[in-house]
């Protein structure tokens, strides 16, 4: 089964329920030992609803901070997951009429979503009255997981619905389909069955509620080391400095990792060793992949060519053995990927500072490397294109499992949102004090805020890298 979210601003995403995890969170924060959907909009809570998984079928349920609505019924109860099937719809609803709303396909979508017009697609029979798009030929529509039954149907702005080989969403008093490869749908399916969890004692339908408890749930791993350094130094003769010292460091694939230090401590200069800029006096780099991306401090992209002539002009030398067709959908995909798609003729040189940072990570990810690098991608960003930013990268390390590396100084992004997976932090003289998912930094530097992180490895740099290799050494390498 596949979910499409539809958020505001944010196009709509599909993604897969493969069913190799029994649970997966849904929120603005991830929640560990979970498998996680990670939603952006502001006003969401951290921890939203929860899919579970379980003999063959899936179920929603909510954790009772906000309300939601599956297929137009409201869940009260967080006790109680209501069965998703093809067709059915779950909304979340804002007091201030904001809404996400998330359609459950047993199919597949290219999401390339088009306007509906009823003169020139005549497989549905649609009258458009000023605002509202009537439906009169709605014998084997489905919305809201059921079957519509009433002579017309006149959808809402925001609600999702599915007719024969076709999906439309109604956004914005518009109404938007998509071809959908519809998989068999079992027949006689009980679009009414819960299952009641955490030991509620209300009465249920076929399924052992204590199935769930006695399964506990593992985060699928799937990772792999995307860069592992061994033993890395390097001494600059000439100023009697080390720019690296004793480096040992893996990171893992789907991590999206921010490097942080004290002024001088070598972040630029380990980018350089990974990207083999670098001369080392001994030690190993080892990369997942032969593709590196780099996104530089400062752009280099000509300002007098608009973002359409940009991206051929990459395409055309990272991408060779791609035909012309194949490179155009590329460009297009990974525009609308990064929301550029609606500056296309717009010349580089009036982008806004985000909009450029995301045409230069568009660039880099023309040729798809597992392994990116950005150096103080957020430096001259507000806040807000700060966190679209990252935002943007998150979903791009969730989706491809792909590998982020980006330098800041940017602590209260890194540390107060949670886009972040791990935190790297550095030493003068190219040494590393840290390296973890960022909520175990608290306990290691004994601080009750990462804000003052820095604070605690002022006065303390060589204790703490003193501690970060007494941890490295008790692995086997």
């Amino acid at each position: 089964m596949y979910i499409l979210i539809f958020e505001p601003h944010k196009g709509c995403r599909k993604i897969l329920l493969d069913g190799k995890t029994q649970k997966i969170n849904l929120g603005r924060s991830l929640r560990d030992g979970y498998a996680n959907i990670q939603l952006s909009s502001d006003f969401l809570p951290d921890y939203v609803g929860l899919i579970i998984y379980n003999e063959g079928k899936f179920y929603f349920r909510n954790y009772g901070k906000i309300k939601i609505f599956v297929d137009n019924k409201q869940l009260d109860d967080s006790s109680v997951a209501v069965r998703l099937v093809h067709g059915s719809m779950i909304k979340i609803q804002h007091k201030n009429n904001k809404s996400i709303c998330i359609g459950c396909i047993n199919g597949e979508i290219d999401n390339r979503w088009r306007i509906f017009n009823p003169d020139e697609h005549g497989f549905l029979n649609v009258q458009k009255d000023k605002k509202e798009y009537i439906i009169r030929n709605v014998e084997n529509m489905i919305f809201k997981g059921q079957r519509i039954t009433t002579d017309c149907f006149i959808p809402k702005n925001g609600d999702i619905f599915i007719y024969k080989n076709h999906i439309f969403c109604c956004m914005k008093d518009n109404l938007f389909f998509e071809v959908l490869k519809v998989r068999k749908v079992k027949k006689n399916i009980n679009y009414n069955e819960n299952i009641i969890i955490e030991g509620s004692n209300q009465k249920h339908h076929n399924i052992n509620p204590n199935n769930l408890n006695k399964n506990k749930v593992k985060k699928v791993n799937n990772r792999k080391p995307a860069i592992v350094m061994k033993n890395v130094t390097r001494y600059d003769k000439k100023k009697k400095w080390y720019r690296l010292k004793d480096v040992n460091l893996t990171i893992y694939s789907g991590r999206l990792v921010a490097i942080m230090g004290v002024s001088g401590a070598g972040k630029s200069t380990l980018f350089d060793a990974i990207l083999k800029r670098l001369k080392l006096d001994s030690g190993d780099i080892i990369i997942d992949g032969n593709e590196l991306g780099h996104v530089p401090q400062f752009s280099v992209l000509r300002k007098g060519n608009t973002v359409q002539e940009v991206m051929e002009f990459y395409a055309s030398k990272k991408l060779k053995r791609y035909s012309k067709q194949e490179r155009m959908q590329k460009i297009d995909y990974l525009l609308d990927k990064l929301n550029l798609a609606l500056f296309k003729q717009s010349l580089v040189g009036r982008l806004s500072g985000g909009q450029s940072r995301r045409l230069d990570i568009a660039v880099q990810l023309l040729n798809e490397p597992k392994v990116i690098l950005m150096d103080e991608p957020d430096s001259g960003l507000d806040v807000k294109s700060c966190r679209e930013l990252y935002e943007i990268l998150s979903r791009l390390v969730a989706e491809k499992n792909s590998t982020i590396l980006v330098i800041t100084h940017n602590t209260h992004m890194a540390c107060k949102y949670p886009y972040i997976d791990d935190l790297l932090f550095m030493a003068s003289q190219g040494r590393i004090c840290f390296y973890g998912e960022k909520d175990k930094a608290l306990e290691y530097f004994n601080i009750n805020d990462l804000d003052d992180i820095y604070n605690a490895v002022e006065n303390n740099q060589d204790y703490f890298v003193q501690k970060y290799n007494n941890l490295i050494s008790r692995r086997d390498w």
